[in-house]
């Protein structure tokens, strides 16, 4: 059992919007900031800040840029295709992070880029426009700290946050056993947050019935106990010893507001709030979304599937 660098959470983007008919409408409605800043106190995984904006009723929600061509090697044909951009991304901004003393200033984040993030097949839903993120590799978090954003649009509208990062969360080497037998039940301790809520993950590498479970952490708490899942006599999973890995996350305030308490217990929720709809906001001012950060701690052991 051996301790190794934390990786970042599970972000899960679900959008949908289903009309049986349209008509066409007209509002005055005035555009506004719609912004995801997300604090990491991993350095496996960036800092980042998504800038949207809200639309009104009218228009299409897509930008018409021009054409490209697609060329297929095994049919040696081509493809003429629209080339099209999201009107909610806002890629003009100017995005600032500021621990009171030194600015630190986030530039547009280059998609094509995506496969050179460690970790970004975590992120790949976060990655459709609009994403700014330290390029210089010059911001460098710490936690139980404050930290104050800036989005300023190139319209003149302007979004302002406030977070204070969590503690880094520690769990207890000693109480991870070296091996774990999927039949039976565990329990993981970790050093207590009495001012912070938290969250624990565990998944293997190939699929364990039983390994791939989840906890939330309440204030104060020091230990979790994994449940023994009912497999139905489930025959195809992985029948060999496999990697489990176990995260323990801390969350601010912001993060449980925004995404626990007015969200999904089990998942991110859709900060897009249904693409052009006003949404909650917590830790941010003159917009809608949330500014929060988020701390871990990752082990790996060794897991037995039940026979």
């Amino acid at each position: 059992m051996k301790r190794l660098t934390p990786l970042s959470l599970l972000l899960i983007i679900g959008l949908g919007c289903i009309a049986p008919d349209w008509e066409d409408v007209s509002s005055d409605y005035e555009s506004e900031l719609n912004v995801f800043a997300f604090i990491s106190l991993d350095e496996t995984i960036p800092t980042f800040v998504q800038v949207r904006q809200t639309l009104g009723l009218e228009g299409s929600v897509y930008e018409f840029i021009g054409y490209d061509t697609l060329y297929n090697e095994d049919s040696s044909d081509y493809y003429i295709y629209e080339v099209t951009e999201s009107r909610y991304a806002v890629e003009d901004a100017d995005v600032t992070i500021s621990d009171g003393v030194t600015e630190y200033e986030l530039t547009l984040f280059d998609e094509d880029s995506l496969y050179e993030i460690e970790g970004w097949w975590r992120f790949n839903n976060f990655w459709s426009g609009g994403v700014y993120i330290d390029s210089f590799g010059l911001f460098v978090p710490e936690p139980n700290k404050d930290y104050f954003l800036t989005v300023t649009a190139s319209d003149g509208r302007e979004l302002t946050g406030e977070v204070t990062t969590p503690p880094i969360p520690e769990i207890k080497l000693e109480s991870v056993p070296d091996s774990i037998d999927a039949n039976t039940s565990y329990t993981i301790k970790f050093k207590h947050m009495p001012d912070h809520y938290g969250k624990i993950i565990t998944s293997s590498g190939n699929w364990i019935c039983g390994a791939e479970q989840s906890g939330f952490i309440e204030k104060g708490d020091s230990t979790w106990t994994s449940s023994v899942e009912d497999c139905g006599g489930e025959t195809w999973g992985w029948d060999q010893p496999d990697t489990l890995t176990i995260e323990l996350y801390s969350m601010d305030n912001n993060y449980y507001e925004y995404f626990i308490k007015h969200g999904f217990d089990d998942e991110f929720v859709n900060f897009f709030m249904g693409a052009g709809g006003s949404g909650p906001a917590f830790g941010v001012e003159g917009g809608f979304g949330t500014f929060c950060a988020v701390a871990m701690d990752r082990v790996e052991t060794i897991i037995v599937p039940r026979e």
